[in-house]
């Protein structure tokens, strides 16, 4: 092991004040002698002032952006695929830490700055400019730290919908959108475990992730999981994930939203299979047999002869 990848993992701590004394004199010597170590620990001492300073949204306006976010995703969604995430290498481990923070700020900024309305007494946030030149410092460092053609391919950044524009002055105008890839253990019913599954679920790049973010979405049900189930379960392109999107919602059909979407489904959907594992899940849960019949035959749909027998065997049940 490096010297580097021994003192990266302390620096956040050092910030925090968690490091023995011990331990800060060899901290700080190779910070020193280590222009990336020590650019590395001014963005943790940046990163930590900029989280003390940013207020904290109250529960109405986290729910608005929610809102907004979650609109903005399902109309991306089918436009554009998300770039496939490359390895992550160890020399630049700081470099998730850093665009993860950043991207809370960026919240904070939006939901509490934006809106006009902040705690008494505390200081603004950086703008959005600013936040975007602290991320922009972390990949000028990333990319200093890039000797090769293999190190730009592991880079831990990855750029996607790149442009490129030659300046009359020897520079070039980048656009570009970055993301990064993380391993992270957290709590099954952690925020991050909920956005990340939300975000998998209207991936449109990967299948085998949208159907893998259904099964995981039975550790704990948050709103923006329900909702991005609902997505998948209404929209999904694959069969596999709307019926993995309706098994995982089969169970709380006691929610009227969930009720209404999955009788859209055997009203509206494609997919036999689909129907008839709706109308098995609405059946077991006992909804009203005229809103499953209304919905069987509302509009010819492809296998009605096969609902309707099967609505037929529950009927007799009943």
């Amino acid at each position: 092991m490096s010297d580097c990848e021994r003192h990266e993992p302390l620096f956040e701590a050092y910030v925090a004040g968690e490091v023995d004394e011990s331990g800060i004199g060899p901290l700080l010597a190779h910070g020193r002698d280590c222009e990336a170590c020590r650019r590395l620990l001014e963005l943790h001492r940046d990163l930590a002032a900029l989280a003390a300073r940013a207020p904290q949204p109250d529960a109405a306006e986290l729910e608005a952006v929610e809102a907004r976010v979650l609109r903005r995703v399902e109309g991306r969604a089918g436009s554009r695929a998300a770039a496939p995430a490359r390895p992550a290498r160890g020399r630049f481990a700081w470099a998730a830490y850093a665009a993860a923070a950043l991207a809370a700020g960026a919240l904070l900024f939006s939901a509490g700055i934006a809106a006009g309305r902040r705690p008494p007494g505390t200081a603004l946030p950086p703008s959005g400019p600013a936040i975007a030149d602290q991320l922009v410092r972390a990949l000028r460092a990333d990319a200093v730290g890039n000797r090769g053609l293999t190190d730009v391919a592991d880079s831990r950044f990855t750029y996607s919908d790149v442009s490129l524009r030659r300046m009359g002055d020897d520079r070039v105008a980048l656009d570009f959108d970055v993301t990064t890839h993380l391993h992270v253990v957290e709590r099954a019913g952690s925020e991050l475990v909920q956005d990340v599954l939300a975000q998998a679920l209207l991936d449109p790049s990967s299948t085998g992730a949208r159907l893998k973010a259904t099964e995981m979405t039975s550790l704990r049900l948050s709103r923006k999981t329900k909702e991005a189930l609902l997505v998948a379960m209404r929209r999904d392109p694959s069969l596999a994930v709307r019926l993995g999107a309706l098994s995982a919602l089969s169970g709380r059909l006691d929610d009227p939203e969930i009720e209404a979407a999955v009788l859209a489904s055997l009203r509206d959907d494609d997919a036999v299979q689909m129907r008839l594992t709706a109308l098995d899940a609405l059946a077991a849960h006992h909804v009203d047999p005229a809103l499953i019949r209304d919905a069987i035959r509302v509009k010819p749909r492809p296998g009605g002869e096969a609902l309707e027998v099967r609505l037929a065997g529950y009927d007799k049940r009943l």
